[in-house]
C-alpha cells in the first residue's frame, strides 16, 4: 500500500500538492518525509537517484515529468514496477483533466487533483487508473492554462528553417475529458502526433559507431461518442526477426513494435491498418524502435580544432550540417497516413 503522494517541483522542491492516506511516522527523527527525500537528493547528484530507494526506513518512489516531480511513499516494500506505473498512469491523468501539467496549471486545479488523489486510491490501495472510469466521480471543472513554445523549439525553427505545424495552443493544452455534463461547446477533433527520438554515437570522424531509434504514436483524443477509428501505415512496413539482414532496401525496417491494449491487430498483418476505439484523453496507440539502421541521419556534425597563436589554447569549432529529407524511421511516411473515422450509426423508432 502507499502512505503518501507528493506533486512539487524539481528546481526549488517546493511541495505542490500532497495527499495523505494513512500515517506515516519517522521513527527517531523530527523530519518528515517529504524532508528525508530533499535531503537525499542533495547528498547523492540527481542522475544517480534510482526511482526507488530506501531512506529511514521509507520507501521512496518518484518520477519526473514536465519538470515536476511525483512522489511517492510507503514503510512497505511495494513492487516499485507497480507504484512507478501508477505514478506514471497519475500524471497522464491530471494531463487528460487539466490539459497540461506543470506548475501553475497544479497549483490552479490543485481541487481537482485532489479529487482525482481521493477517487483512484482507497486507504492506499490503487482502485482506478483510467480517466474514463474515474470521470463519473469528478464533480470539478479544470481550470485551463495559456502555453507558448519552448525555448529548444523555437531555436530548432530560427536555426534549420523548419515550418512548424502544430496545433494551436488552445486545442493542444485543454483538458481531453469533461466532467461537465453539457459538452454542447466542446470540439470533435483527434490530434495525432508521430514523434521520434534518434540517438546517434559517432567517431571524431563522423562515421556512425550506434544508433537508435524510439518512435510513438500518440492519439489525443476529443472525439464525441465513441467512433472507430482506423490509421492506414504505409503497406511496406515491415517488422525484422533476429535472422533478418537490417539496413538494406526502402522499406522501414522496424525491430519492435508495440500497441495499446485498445488497439485491433486484425488487419495489420495483411494491409497494416491499425483500428481502435479511442479512450477520452492521450494515449499512444504504436510504439517502435530501430537499431544499428543504415538510414540517413537528419544532422551531421563535425568537429575542428584550431591553434591560437602565442598561446596554448585551442579552438575548438563545431559545425552542424542540416538533412532534414534523411529517412528515420516512420517520419518521413507520416504523409502517408490515412485516417478514417467509423461513426456508429443510432436508428430512432
Amino acid at each position: 500500500m502507499i502512505y503518501e503522494i507528493y506533486i512539487a517541483t524539481c528546481t526549488t522542491r517546493s511541495v505542490l500538492l500532497r495527499k495523505n492516506y494513512r500515517p506515516l511516522h519517522v521513527d527517531g527523527s523530527s523530519q518528515s518525509s517529504w524532508e528525508i527525500f530533499c535531503r537525499k537528493r542533495q547528498k547523492i547528484t540527481e542522475g544517480s537517484i534510482a526511482p526507488h530507494f530506501v531512506e529511514d526506513g521509507i520507501h521512496f518512489y518518484y518520477i519526473r515529468r514536465g519538470g515536476l516531480l511525483f512522489v511517492a511513499t510507503s514503510v512497505k516494500d511495494v513492487c516499485a514496477t507497480t507504484v512507478i506505473e501508477f505514478l506514471s498512469r497519475l500524471y497522464y491523468m491530471a494531463k487528460d483533466f487539466c490539459g497540461i501539467v506543470t506548475e501553475e496549471s497544479v497549483k490552479a486545479n490543485s481541487l481537482l487533483l485532489h479529487e482525482i488523489l481521493c477517487d483512484v486510491m482507497d486507504f492506499g490501495y490503487v482502485q482506478i487508473v483510467s480517466s474514463e472510469k474515474v470521470k463519473p466521480y469528478v464533480t470539478s471543472e479544470a481550470i485551463t492554462m495559456g502555453s507558448c513554445a519552448s525555448d529548444p523549439e523555437e531555436l530548432v525553427t530560427r536555426l534549420f528553417g523548419i515550418e512548424s505545424h502544430r496545433a494551436p495552443a488552445t486545442a493542444a493544452h485543454r483538458p481531453a475529458v469533461r466532467t461537465s455534463l453539457d459538452q454542447g461547446g466542446q470540439k470533435n477533433e483527434i490530434f495525432v502526433d508521430l514523434i521520434e527520438r534518434l540517438t546517434v554515437v559517432t567517431d571524431a570522424k563522423g562515421n556512425i559507431g550506434r544508433m537508435q531509434v524510439q518512435g510513438t504514436i500518440n492519439v489525443k483524443n476529443f472525439l464525441l461518442g465513441h467512433p472507430k477509428v482506423k490509421v492506414a501505415l504505409n503497406e511496406d512496413l515491415q517488422i525484422s526477426s533476429r535472422d533478418q539482414v537490417k539496413g538494406f532496401g526502402s522499406s522501414a525496417l522496424l525491430d519492435r513494435c508495440n500497441f495499446h491494449q485498445c488497439v485491433d491487430l486484425s488487419e495489420f498483418d495483411t494491409s497494416r491498418i491499425i483500428s481502435f476505439l479511442p479512450p477520452p484523453g492521450e494515449f499512444s496507440a504504436m510504439v517502435y524502435s530501430l537499431n544499428e539502421v543504415g538510414l540517413n541521419l537528419p544532422l551531421r556534425v563535425t568537429f575542428f580544432t584550431r591553434d591560437i597563436p602565442n598561446s596554448r589554447d585551442v579552438n575548438v569549432i563545431m559545425s552542424v550540417y542540416c538533412n532534414i529529407l534523411g529517412t528515420i524511421g516512420l517520419l518521413m511516411l507520416s504523409s502517408h497516413f490515412v485516417f478514417r473515422l467509423q461513426y456508429p450509426v443510432y436508428h430512432s423508432t
